[in-house]
């Protein structure tokens, strides 16, 4: 979709035809530069095709070609990286722009520079439209799904999703969605787990907190017939000290009483 303006105002004033290899690719990375900077979540499909006859004119490439022109272009730019600048002053000359592009691979489909026969768009898209061969879709995480007519006949292929994103150096691949079901089971179960050995602690702790209770009113109880106890014993030894006062006291008059006997007789 981001390129789909781009395209049009370039087949309006020139044709890609008559589009030269380097002046696209300035034009193009002018107008990308243009645009918002962000990381889009890219995916790839593998589907299969009917088998059907068409030209290979680059008026007709797909926005998913588009894409696919474009992650050419960029490693063409990432190759040309310090010479880019310096070969693009020689616009003017066709034998200067072949020298330039000496050192590059050349793709015998397209005669272009910077990508061979087996990832050149032409290949590509006659790869997809003949022979139950593999269709390779790129699309932003806003474009819809691709879809297949209601005549295609003779399905024969695999299915398959890579999920990724481009950084400035490479492009990331994201994590295999089997993988990351089966990591979430395992967390599942594990979670799982948890929650009833949890359970099982809260039960054990109430216990815990049952049996602390109950020892602290039996502790307490001892205590308070303790303390009772020791009143009891306490009142007892008053009245023992009250008798041995007593029993002191008679002890003493009969020894006093014992005494005068004496000594009248």
């Amino acid at each position: 979709m981001r390129f789909h303006a781009k395209r049009t105002s370039i087949e309006e004033s020139k044709g890609l035809n008559t589009y030269k290899l380097e002046q696209l690719i300035e034009s193009l990375q002018t107008y990308e530069l243009e645009l918002p900077d962000s990381k889009k979540m890219k995916s790839i499909a593998l589907k299969t095709v009917k088998e059907e006859e068409s030209d290979d004119s680059i008026e007709d490439l797909s926005e998913d070609e588009l894409v696919e022109l474009t992650m050419q272009i960029r490693r063409f730019l990432k190759s040309q990286n310090s010479k880019g600048r310096e070969q693009r002053t020689n616009l003017g000359s066709n034998s200067k722009n072949f020298r330039s592009l000496d050192h590059l691979e050349l793709c015998h489909e397209c005669q272009g520079y910077g990508h061979i026969a087996s990832e050149c768009a032409n290949t590509i898209k006659r790869k997809e439209k003949k022979n139950r061969a593999m269709k390779v879709t790129w699309s932003d995480s806003d474009s819809g799904d691709a879809s297949t007519s209601e005549s295609e006949k003779d399905t024969i292929a695999f299915i398959g999703t890579v999920d990724g994103y481009d950084t400035e150096d490479s492009f990331v691949e994201e994590p295999d969605l089997e993988e990351v079901l089966r990591k979430y089971s395992d967390l599942y179960d594990i979670s799982v787990q948890v929650k009833k050995d949890n359970s099982n602690l809260k039960k054990k702790l109430a216990l815990v907190e049952s049996e602390k209770k109950k020892a602290e009113v039996e502790h307490q109880s001892q205590l308070d017939n303790g303390e009772k106890l020791h009143e009891s014993l306490l009142e007892k030894i008053h009245i023992l000290q009250t008798t041995i006062s007593t029993l002191t006291s008679d002890k003493k008059a009969l020894e006093d009483e014992h005494v005068e006997m004496k000594n009248k007789v």
